[in-house]
């Protein structure tokens, strides 16, 4: 899934990808409130050290998910990316 939306673009995934937006292993262990805010609202909060890069990710990255992808995701980056 992360591939197919484009994730590993800007996020360093567990088969590599981009240094634009932090490394997708680093949502492990946040709150999965703050991870789904972070999805449909990418301007609210900026990760610490790339803020060079605050506004790169799309606001409207949410609306391409179903609520059922959404809650994926989440539980997929709150757990560290394990599969």
């Amino acid at each position: 899934m992360l591939q197919d939306l484009g994730c590993t673009a800007c996020h360093a995934g567990p088969d590599g990808g981009g240094g634009v937006g932090p490394p997708l292993s680093a949502m492990a262990g946040l709150e999965p409130d703050y991870i789904r805010r972070s999805i449909l609202e990418p301007a609210a909060d900026t990760a610490k050290g790339f803020e060079a890069m605050a506004g790169t990710m799309p606001p409207n990255f949410g609306d391409q998910l179903t609520a059922h992808q959404l809650e994926t995701l989440v539980d997929f980056l709150a757990g560290g990316g394990e599969q």
